[in-house]
């Protein structure tokens, strides 16, 4: 993940192997000048495809207000400070931390930087150049990169965060093609989450619709042992579904193979039972024990 917002800001402002980014140094020392109170919001209405991106931003505020546990402080801050240039006020209030330290190998405290800059851009006399790219950046940060940054942890549902991300990187191209473009040949090259030996994780996700768990048991239960499951040309388009994703063979373990199959065999409608639903899926990635 971390990957694809690099990505991002190489397009918008370019690479640096510097060590520090001026523009976040330019930041730190300013900090204590500003007027906390006066900071910018994003306004999407005249935007491309505004209907969509209120949309994603009407769903990023919904998810951002439910989670109540965060694995890291960054990563809260990244959350409130989303909520922030989205127009909405987090839970615990407004409030802004002094900038830290920031270096290449942590995106979460660049993608923290880029946000307070964009926010804060009025006040720092940044040319008007800048400040589009920096517009550019936070809507990007904003409505696409740090909710599916924050639920990218649930192994369960990274089939389907990773095939919506990408769907809505296509989507994206009406909006900023060149950014869309640069995060889209970077997941091209990660997709491994949608693997066919990967995309039965989400037969346990909450996020799976009842009817593409039918057909994605139904396919799986007419698969054929095969230990060929090479599929290094995957292809994802706008209309692409998981189901779709596993018309290919993939288990070079047969045993396992036979046990998804009639195990899926008798799905005849409705959602699995949450036990059961864990329990066939430990069993499809558990190797023989002559094999561990």
């Amino acid at each position: 993940m971390e990957l694809v917002v690099r990505a991002a800001a190489s397009n918008i402002f370019g690479k640096t192997s510097a060590p520090t980014d001026p523009l976040f140094q330019t930041l730190k020392k300013r900090w204590s000048q500003l007027d906390h109170s006066q900071y910018l919001r994003l306004d999407i209405a005249n935007l491309p495809e505004s209907d969509w991106l209120s949309h994603l931003r009407h769903r990023t505020v919904s998810y951002l207000l439910t989670v109540t546990e965060w694995a890291r402080e960054d990563y809260r801050e990244a959350a409130e400070l989303t909520l922030l240039v989205l127009g909405v006020n987090p839970p615990r209030g407004t409030h802004f931390l002094r900038p830290g330290a920031c270096h290449h190998a942590r995106w979460m405290a660049k993608i923290i930087y880029y946000l307070k800059i964009y926010m804060f851009s009025h006040q720092l006399e940044l040319s008007n150049d800048l400040c589009v790219k920096l517009q550019r950046m936070a809507i990007f940060v904003s409505l696409l990169y740090t909710p599916a940054w924050l639920k990218s942890p649930v192994a369960e549902d990274g089939p389907v965060n990773d095939l919506q991300l990408h769907h809505e990187l296509l989507r994206y191209r009406a909006v900023d093609c060149e950014v869309a473009d640069a995060a889209l040949a970077v997941a091209s090259r990660h997709l491994w989450y949608l693997r066919p030996q990967t995309v039965v994780l989400s037969l346990c996700s909450e996020k799976l619709s009842a009817a593409e768990e039918k057909e994605m048991a139904t396919k799986l239960s007419c698969l054929e042992e095969t230990n060929d499951y090479a599929n290094d040309n995957l292809v994802i388009q706008q209309t692409t579904r998981l189901s779709d994703l596993i018309d290919e063979p993939f288990m070079d373990d047969l045993q396992g193979a036979s046990c998804v199959r009639h195990s899926m065999a008798d799905v005849t409608g409705g959602r699995l039972g949450e036990k059961r639903r864990v329990h066939e899926a430990e069993r499809f990635l558990q190797k023989p024990e002559g094999n561990q």
